[in-house]
C-alpha cells in the first residue's frame, strides 16, 4: 500500500507549494535571517569583493491558502479520495514546518579574494525528518558551497560512523545526483556551475541518499584505505582536526542510519564542487574546514588537464588517472591528409627490382628446387653421395660378413670362436676362426 508520505509528494508537485529542496526565496528579503547573514560576512573580513547577494525564505500565506482550497480537487484528480482525510492532516502539519524551514532558510553569495576559491554561497538548510512522534524540524544546519576550476580523479564523501573515526571515502558508483551537468560545457574560468541553485540543493540532498552513505560504511569495513585521494587527505592531521569539528548527525539522539555524511566533494566537467554542512549550526567550523579543504585539495591526484569531458565522476578503480584528453606527443592527420598522401609503392623501397624477362635470363635462377648461391647436383652425382656413406668426407668402415653364424635359438649373428650366445646364452657349436682377421674389427662377446 502507497504510503502517505509518497502520496503527498504527488499531491505538492500537483499544487506547485515549495519543498526543502526547491524553497521558495526572495533576493533582499532577510529580515527574519539577519543574524546569519551577518555571521556570513564577519567570517568573510577583508576577503569580501563587493557586496554580497542576498535571499531570504519567503512563506506567501496566501498562496498556501489558495493550495488548500485546491486539496478536494487535487486528491479527486489523483483518485485518492481514500484517503482524503489523511492528506488534509498532512497537509496542515507539512504547512506548519514549511512555515519554520522558509523562516530560517536564507542564501548569500560572495565573491572572495585570497582564498582556494572564486565564490563561495552560504545557505542556511533547515533538516526535516519524519519521527515516531510525526514530522519535525531541525532549523538549526548551515552549508557552503564552492567551486573549484579543476577536476580531481573521483568524487568522494567525508563521515563518520558511531564509535569509529570520521574518514574520508570514495563514491562507489556514480554520486546519486537529481541534478544534470548541462549540454554546453563552459571552461570553468567562464562560468561556474554552482550558480544554478539547483545543484547546490542536490549536493546536499545527496549528503543523505543511502548510496552516499554506504560508501563511508563500505570504505570504513574494507579497511579505510587504497583511494590515493582520501588517503591523502586523512593523513593531513591539520585537515583531519578542522573536519572534525563539523558536526555531523551521528551524535544526535534521534539518529539512527548506520553512518552520516556532511562533506561531498563532486568531480564533473573540468571542475569540482564541493559541499559542507554543519548539523549544530556553527559557521565558523563549516567555512575553515571548507577553506583547508579546498587548499588540501590541490594536491591530490586530479584528472591530466582538467578539460570538460575528463573522467566520469565516480566511476574506475581507485587510484586510476584518465588523461582528460592530454595530448600524446604521437602525429595525427585529418582524413582529407590521409587521402592526399601517396600510397606505399615498390620503388620507395631500397631493395632492388627486377622484370620478369630480366628474372628468367639470370644465371642464377632458381632451378631444380635449388636457389640463388646454393648448389646444384644431378642424378648420378647424388647415388655416387649415397654410396659412399651418406656425407662427403666420412671415412666410415664398411662391415664385412666373415664366417658369422646364427645362434640356433634366437638367431643372433655369431663369431666362430664364441662358446655360447651373448644373447640368450645358449651353447654353441665351437669353429675355427678364419685366419689374418684384423683385431680391430673383432666385436667382443657382449658388444
Amino acid at each position: 500500500m502507497e504510503s502517505i508520505q509518497r502520496v503527498f509528494s504527488k499531491v505538492l508537485k500537483e499544487l506547485g507549494l515549495p519543498t526543502p529542496v526547491d524553497p521558495a526565496r526572495k533576493e533582499g528579503s532577510v529580515e527574519k535571517q539577519q543574524k546569519d547573514i551577518q555571521v556570513f560576512k564577519d567570517l568573510l573580513t577583508s576577503n569580501l569583493v563587493g557586496e554580497m547577494k542576498v535571499w531570504g525564505g519567503n512563506f506567501d500565506e496566501e498562496k498556501w491558502k489558495e493550495a488548500k482550497a485546491k486539496l478536494p480537487e487535487i486528491i479527486k484528480k489523483l483518485q485518492q479520495e481514500s484517503k482524503e482525510k489523511e492528506i488534509k492532516s498532512y497537509f496542515d502539519t507539512y504547512a506548519k514546518v514549511m512555515k519554520k524551514f522558509l523562516d530560517a532558510h536564507c542564501m548569500a553569495r560572495a565573491e572572495v579574494k585570497t582564498m582556494p576559491f572564486k565564490t563561495v554561497y552560504m545557505q542556511k538548510i533547515p533538516k526535516i525528518d519524519q519521527t515516531d512522534k510525526g514530522m519535525e524540524i531541525n532549523d538549526k544546519p548551515v552549508g557552503f558551497v564552492a567551486e573549484l576550476p579543476y577536476q580531481v580523479e573521483r568524487s568522494c564523501a567525508y563521515g563518520e560512523m558511531k564509535d569509529k573515526k570520521p574518514l574520508f571515502a570514495p563514491i562507489i558508483g556514480s554520486l546519486d545526483m537529481t541534478w544534470n551537468p548541462p549540454a554546453e560545457k563552459p571552461a570553468p574560468g567562464e562560468k561556474e556551475y554552482i550558480e544554478d541553485v539547483a545543484l547546490q540543493a542536490a549536493i546536499f540532498e545527496a549528503m543523505d541518499k543511502q548510496t552516499t552513505v554506504n560508501s563511508v560504511w563500505r570504505y570504513e569495513n574494507y579497511g579505510r584505505k587504497g583511494e590515493p585521494i582520501c588517503d591523502k587527505l586523512m593523513e593531513n592531521q591539520d585537515l583531519m582536526v578542522a573536519m572534525e569539528r563539523v558536526a555531523s548527525e551521528v551524535h544526535m539522539k534521534d539518529f539512527k542510519g548506520n553512518a552520516s555524511v556532511n562533506t561531498l566533494f563532486y568531480a564533473v566537467d573540468g571542475r569540482t564542487i564541493v559541499g559542507i554542512v554543519d548539523y549544530e549550526g556553527i559557521q565558523k567550523n563549516a567555512f575553515e574546514a571548507l577553506f583547508k579543504l579546498c587548499a588540501y585539495l590541490e594536491d591530490v591526484p586530479r584528472v591530466a588537464g582538467g578539460a570538460p569531458g575528463g573522467a566520469p565522476a565516480g566511476g574506475g578503480a581507485p587510484g586510476m588517472v584518465t588523461s582528460g584528453g592530454a595530448p600524446t606527443g604521437l602525429p595525427t592527420w585529418t582524413e582529407a591528409e590521409l587521402a592526399a598522401q601517396p600510397q606505399f609503392q615498390a620503388q620507395q623501397s631500397s631493395l632492388p627490382m627486377w622484370t620478369e624477362e630480366e628474372l628468367e635470363a639470370r644465371a642464377d635462377k632458381y632451378t631444380g628446387g635449388g636457389g640463388v648461391n646454393l648448389p646444384v647436383w644431378t642424378e648420378e652425382e647424388l647415388q655416387k653421395v649415397a654410396k659412399s656413406g651418406g656425407a662427403q668426407g666420412l671415412n666410415l668402415p664398411e662391415w664385412q660378413d666373415e664366417g658369422t653364424s646364427d645362434c640356433p635359438k634366437c638367431g643372433y649373428a655369431t663369431q666362430p670362436d664364441w662358446d655360447e650366445c651373448p644373447i640368450c646364452s645358449a651353447k654353441l657349436d665351437k669353429r675355427s676362426a678364419p685366419a689374418a682377421k684384423p683385431a680391430a674389427q673383432k666385436p667382443a662377446p657382449g658388444s
